[in-house]
């Protein structure tokens, strides 16, 4: 959920910009062309270009071929504000309205009485027309030079670059300015206040530029290009920061205006209900997404489970067969162990089982297939070599086998040998849960297993960053799972880190014949697959929910008009 609200912070703080930049923009184009106080039509085509250059950057969230174009955008929008500061040295006396060549009142009178004809709605779409035309070509031009050219990767990087280099000549006029003017305490604010959003734009620009650097062998790079690094990160609070400031030093000639004051109101309403809309509605659907995420791992395990009882079942099965072959019991009693052996190489060979063995009645090994070395070898104190001879009866367990790494679980089925009511022997069939196992199971259901021999990772569909090596022989560090699955015999899940990448997770115990818990199961699947469905869903609801605010805030804001009229 971190990652979930820090993707949901960028989005707030480019709404943030958004809000400011449309709202500056309308300022400075409405004194423009109405109030004609200052010519301020670089301000505003500069905050404009903001403002769409912030919507590009929440759309590359979703499709990241806008980088470019929106960096681009972004570069532009410094320029014009740089061109606005060097154009019109103050804006103080937008404030003071008894000072402006017209009155509030009569703006507000010349904007309500203003007319468009049907050419100027023709015009006013076209324009529109042609600004998708743009974007739509800048897009397609921007991703071949990025694939046809070997300089195109370091293109995003470098208009960044750009970008901060006119941020800093900007604080540099802003910072003249305001030595000028420091005598008049409000002339100091107005002068301060976006000084400070430039600061904090020039450090933004700084982060930006190592995070948009191409991708690099160098481990360092690597670390600050990674998604939601520190550079990233760092860019959100900057972006908040800067338009806060901004957002302020705007508000002092927006508050004068009543019809501005008006419209903000309605843009800001929208945007925070739509920004809160889509949070409620993304985090209910993560957190439903979530718990059904965990009771799928749960019943992961479960299916785990059937899986490992049936391969026990099989090797019954199995023994049962070897036991009730014709000549197997005499071949015992007479301990013609070449035919035993020739007979059991056989089976081991069709079968597909792991470990193959027959005992005597005083549970030595007279014949293993499947490790020769062990004839001879003693094995009576075993619970289940044990119980099937002296008790005349077959039994199955799970139990631990010595292996190179980690000791491996074993499935077991051990099926006594009678002759004339006397046990003279038993068969052994045994699986292994190793590599191979675990590889089948993430092919047949897609999740990852992992099966531990105590708190030891004996066999894993995991691998290591090297994507080679598999991530056995280590032990589970988490002390609840250990707690609650191993000490107490219970199935957990929960979310865990494991490499770099955070999991869900359920554990199940794995029980030997006599009930002691000797392992655990673990089935798990990445979270970044939920946590991208999510992203993706909180953006389309999102813009969605923008859209339909800002809809209703036009009528709003539209109806209140057409009500004073008839007032």
């Amino acid at each position: 959920m971190s990652l979930f609200f820090l993707i949901f912070l960028h989005y707030i703080a480019s709404m943030l910009a958004i809000l400011v930049g449309i709202s500056s923009a309308i300022l400075f184009f409405v004194i423009q062309r109405f109030e004609l106080a200052l010519k301020t039509f670089w301000r505003g085509l500069g905050f404009a270009a903001l403002a769409g250059a912030f919507f590009l950057f929440i759309l590359e969230q979703k499709f990241p071929g806008f980088e470019l174009t929106a960096v681009i955008v972004q570069t532009i929008g410094f320029g014009a504000i740089f061109l606005g500061v060097v154009k019109e040295p103050g804006l103080s006396k937008l404030v003071r309205i008894k000072k402006l060549s017209i009155s509030p009142t009569e703006t507000l009178d010349k904007i309500r009485s203003q007319k468009f004809s049907p050419v100027e709605y023709l015009r006013f779409g076209a324009v529109l027309l042609l600004v998708v035309v743009v974007v739509e070509l800048s897009l397609l031009l921007t991703t071949f030079v990025q694939n046809a050219f070997s300089f195109g990767q370091y293109l995003p990087s470098l208009f960044e670059l750009i970008s901060t280099v006119i941020i800093a000549a900007t604080i540099f006029l802003q910072f003249k300015r305001y030595r000028l003017e420091k005598d008049n305490p409000d002339n100091r604010t107005l002068n301060l206040l976006p000084m400070l959003g430039y600061i904090m734009l020039l450090f933004r620009g700084f982060f930006l530029i190592s995070y948009r650097l191409p991708e690099s062998e160098l481990v360092a790079i690597q670390s600050l290009q990674a998604a939601f690094s520190l550079p990233w990160r760092a860019a959100i609070f900057f972006t908040f920061g800067a338009f806060i400031f901004l957002g302020i030093w705007a508000w002092y000639f927006i508050k004068t205006r009543i019809y501005l004051r008006t419209i903000i109101t309605f843009l800001a309403v929208a945007i925070i209900v739509s920004a809160l809309g889509s949070l409620i509605f993304t985090v209910l659907i993560f957190t439903i997404i979530e718990q059904n995420n965990f009771k799928l791992m749960t019943e992961g395990t479960r299916t785990e489970e059937l899986v490992m009882e049936d391969r026990k079942n099989t090797a019954l099965v199995i023994a049962r067969s070897i036991a009730n072959e014709d000549g197997i019991v005499g071949n015992v009693s007479d301990d013609n162990y070449n035919t035993l052996i020739a007979d059991l190489e056989k089976t081991l060979l069709t079968s597909g089982v792991d470990i193959l063995r027959i005992y005597d009645g005083n549970g030595n090994i007279l014949a293993s297939p499947s490790d020769q070395r062990e004839r001879g070898e003693s094995n009576f104190d075993d619970i289940l070599v044990r119980t099937a001879i002296t008790g005349k009866k077959p039994v199955t367990g799970f139990s631990t086998k010595d292996h190179v790494l980690a000791p491996l679980i074993v499935a077991r089925a051990v099926f006594p040998l009678i002759s004339n009511n006397n046990s003279i022997g038993a068969i052994e069939v045994g699986y292994l849960f190793d590599s191979a196992f675990v590889d089948y199971s993430k092919t047949r259901t897609g999740l990852d297993v992992t099966i531990y021999s105590g708190d030891l990772r004996s066999a894993t569909s995991i691998y290591k960053e090297d994507g080679v090596s598999r991530f056995v022989g280590t032990h589970e560090t988490q002390e609840d799972v250990i707690d609650k699955v191993l000490n107490r015999g219970e199935t957990y899940a929960l979310e865990i880190e494991r490499l770099g990448v955070n999991y869900y997770t359920a554990f199940l115990p794995i029980r030997d014949y006599q009930g002691t818990t000797i392992g655990m199961v673990s089935v798990g699947t990445p979270t970044f697959q939920l946590f991208e469905d999510a992203r993706q869903q909180l953006l389309s609801s999102f813009l969605i929910l923008t859209f339909v605010s800002l809809l209703a805030a036009g009528i709003g804001y539209s109806s209140m008009r057409n009500f004073e009229k008839y007032t």
